[in-house]
């Protein structure tokens, strides 16, 4: 994928921890193979989990990630972060994001979701690691796809 950065030399952006805006916060899976459903859960913190991943991502993007003095600033709701497994792994990640300028004027706002699906050993913590991942990835080559979220960058 070429982005084109055009005009965007001066954008430092600054990227605000997400925030995990689902009802089970620690419930990121469920395996599903029998009739009794297994919860599968975690004692980390998704939103941070979902921060590293995006100031990574974003930053491969080509535009400059910075803390001091942006000229835009990036945050997030997470709606969507699931695995759930059937014969395979199927995730989903959903991000509401909303794209500020220094003063706080809105720019742009968007729900991006990833999705991924892979074969794997049942309930191996591995598999619902790499769906996840996954999921996350394919996310931020959806933002990179958003022509409004460039628009509006070079506000």
């Amino acid at each position: 994928m070429c982005i084109d950065l055009t005009g965007l030399s001066s954008v430092t952006l600054k990227i605000e921890r997400l925030t995990d805006k689902r009802q089970e916060t620690n419930k990121i899976g469920e395996n599903q193979e029998k009739d009794q459903f297994i919860p599968v859960m975690t004692d980390s913190d998704v939103g941070t989990f979902c921060s590293d991943i995006a100031n990574k991502e974003v930053q491969a993007f080509g535009i400059k990630i910075g803390t001091e003095n942006p000229t835009h600033i990036l945050s997030g709701d997470i709606v969507d972060f699931f695995v759930t497994e059937r014969s395979t792994y199927v995730g989903s990640v959903g991000v509401r994001f909303t794209l500020k300028n220094a003063s706080g004027d809105i720019l742009w706002e968007g729900l991006v979701k990833g999705s991924s699906t892979r074969f794997g050993r049942s309930l191996k913590v591995d598999n619902y690691q790499e769906t996840i991942s996954d999921s996350l990835y394919y996310l931020f080559q959806q933002l990179a796809k958003e022509q409004a979220f460039w628009n509006a960058l070079r506000k």
